[in-house]
């Protein structure tokens, strides 16, 4: 017999209940897994792909040129995917509203430069400078997949 929701829910609740140093061991310990499965689902590209974007910006903000650590429990230091908030492809992207598609995706920002500083820049697109034209014009992934391909 197939499981409910709710029991499926309050098996799972339990058992975090009953194992909390499992759950949060494993958690710390396969935090790469963790984020390359959420970057994979909600963006389309592979782990691969973000690592290689991460070490083509050297553990850098891609705008704000800061270091950042990957794994972060501040909301404001942690890694944002940033993609074309007005992509014209939004059929291909994987959340409506939120998420992006490998065609959309610039590269990797904090969050604070992802909310203001990159909004601002698509709203105003007369207002960018010549390497902020270039920022916003790069697709990485599809250089990488392009790569691949040759």
């Amino acid at each position: 017999m197939a499981w409910t929701e709710e029991q499926a829910i309050t098996y799972s609740r339990d058992w975090r209940k009953a194992h909390p140093k499992y759950s949060s061991q494993w958690a710390k310990d396969h935090q790469e897994d963790r984020k390359a499965t959420r970057v994979q689902g909600k963006y389309g590209i592979t782990a691969a792909e973000y690592s290689r974007m991460i070490n083509e910006q050297k553990h850098r903000w891609k705008l704000c040129r800061v270091v950042f650590t990957l794994f972060s429990v501040d909301r404001e230091k942690s890694p944002d995917v940033d993609h074309d908030h007005l992509c014209p492809n939004k059929s291909n992207h994987r959340y409506l509203g939120d998420g992006g598609c490998p065609e959309c995706i610039r590269g990797i920002v904090c969050h604070t430069c992802n909310w203001v500083v990159v909004r601002f820049l698509e709203l105003y697109p007369r207002r960018q400078r010549k390497a902020e034209r270039a920022y916003m014009a790069d697709r990485p992934i599809l250089r990488y997949r392009q790569e691949n391909k040759s």
